[in-house]
């Protein structure tokens, strides 16, 4: 009967879905929906899972909070609603005006603010500064509509995923958006490494820090996080603790020239998709050495469409009790936890395929907000086609042309409305003293004085 009802409750909130979906693109609005997930599926996120799960998020994610206010007209509304969560859910902002039009543009940014108040922005160095002593935080010709709509091979240019920094952070801080960095320094030949770079290892790291305190120097703390170092945790055991093309120990100097350099407001992060023993080695050997680090991100990429189906029809595949081991062994490093990018691939471009997305979606986020270290979660490509080359194109929140999926829908039923919270109460009397439970973050309070003048007050909940 438990697993009946469980079932039963996800197909019923799939066809809610799959209206929205329907509403988008008519002609598949007279098409059957066929069977989604498979029992076995609802049998790992059974009753016990989600019951723990919205436990865990009551007891970590909200906090007890208290009005209180004078002069308030009796019998009045006071209203009390959150605006801003605590948690950052984020997504990269790679294809910032590189959509093709202006108006796919505006959607896309629209994004960020309304569904996302986190963005992580590309630092990738290799694209960044092209030409030695050049970075590209100034828009160029390339960081227009019409140059991708005339591009005849968007994916090859040098420039695709990697605009230029400068329109990215004014826009995001006018948004009101948290801004990530990533990454300052990473070891990957192919995108991160300039072909200009000396051969000689001194000359090597002293251009590293160069460019980290160019960066700094630039957005002092408009940026309000960086990824200090990516993907580097297999490399710890290495003598020098460095791959061989690598200054020995540039992971730990990466650390040390930013807090030189940065404002002590900027959080540090470190990256990797590999957590097992050695990325918690890694971090407390460097926490050791007198490096702050202010969050672990972990990456979990469902990169291949198969692997999803074989999420819907049961198999034991990114499960709570993979979660559990996962990011029980990334929490062994003793910092906040964000999963710093994820892909979720829908296993098919079509009606089931992208309702399989958004199930899996739901559910994985659900968990992922109910761990009591977490912090953030960055989507992260999130529109159809314009993931990087070998990457899934079918792992976006919309579709090419902008158009809302079925996960869009998840996601912001979950962010923008069963983890904000909104209250109403009336005024008994010109004392207004109000205690509630609420989701972490920033409040509005609103309320109208004893001779009927609107008041507004901003609070935070912790």
């Amino acid at each position: 009967m438990t697993l009946f009802a469980n079932k039963l409750s996800g197909v019923l909130w799939l066809l809610i879905l799959a209206l929205f979906a329907a509403a988008l693109r008519a002609e598949d609005a007279a098409e059957e929906m066929p069977e989604v997930m498979s029992p076995e599926y609802y049998a790992i996120w059974n009753d016990d899972v989600q019951k723990q799960i919205d436990e865990r998020i009551e007891k970590y994610r909200k906090a007890d909070a208290h009005v209180w206010i004078t002069g308030v007209k009796p019998g009045s509304e006071v209203r009390i609603e959150m605006i801003r969560h605590k948690f950052l859910f984020g997504a990269h902002i790679f294809s910032f005006d590189q959509l093709g039009s202006d108006e796919l543009n505006a959607k896309y940014k629209q994004t960020y603010g309304t569904l996302f108040n986190a963005a992580t922005i590309p630092f990738y160095w290799r694209s960044f500064e092209r030409e030695q002593g050049h970075p590209r935080f100034a828009a160029g010709p390339e960081d227009t509509a019409e140059f991708w709509n005339r591009c005849p091979e968007p994916k090859k240019h040098p420039n695709w995923r990697r605009p230029a920094t400068d329109p990215i952070v004014d826009y995001l801080e006018s948004r009101g958006v948290v801004m990530n960095a990533h990454p300052l320094v990473w070891s990957n030949i192919e995108d991160q490494v300039p072909e200009w770079l000396p051969k000689d290892k001194e000359e090597f790291q002293r251009l590293i820090d160069k460019r980290i305190a160019e960066i700094a120097e630039h957005y002092g703390d408009r940026i309000a996080r960086c990824d200090v170092v990516n993907e580097s945790a297999n490399q710890f055991d290495l003598p020098g603790k460095a791959a061989e093309h690598m200054p020995e120990n540039y992971t730990l100097k990466a650390f040390q020239t930013a807090e030189k350099v940065f404002p002590k407001k900027v959080q540090f992060n470190i990256n990797d998709y590999n957590v097992d023993g050695r990325y918690a080695r890694q971090i407390k050997w460097l926490v050791g050495q007198g490096c702050r680090i202010d969050a672990v991100g972990v990456q979990m990429h469902l990169f291949n469409p198969a692997d999803t189906m074989k999420i819907a029809e049961g198999e034991a595949i990114q499960t709570p009790e993979v979660q559990e081991e996962r990011l029980g062994a990334a929490s062994r490093a003793g910092r906040p936890l964000h999963l710093s990018e994820i892909t979720i691939t829908a296993p098919g471009d079509d009606q089931r395929g992208r309702a399989i997305q958004a199930i899996v979606a739901r559910n994985l986020y659900r968990y992922w907000f109910s761990w009591p270290t977490m912090m953030g979660i960055t989507w992260w490509n999130t529109v159809d086609g314009c993931a990087y080359e070998g990457e899934p194109q079918t792992s976006g929140l919309f579709t090419r042309q902008m158009e809302p999926k079925p996960s869009f829908f998840a996601l912001d039923q979950l962010i923008n409305h069963q983890w904000k919270t909104s209250i109403t109460a009336v005024a008994q009397g010109p004392t207004f003293d109000y205690t509630f439970r609420g989701f972490k973050g920033t409040y509005e309070v609103r309320w109208t004085t004893e001779d009927d003048k609107p008041m507004t007050m901003t609070m935070n909940v912790e």
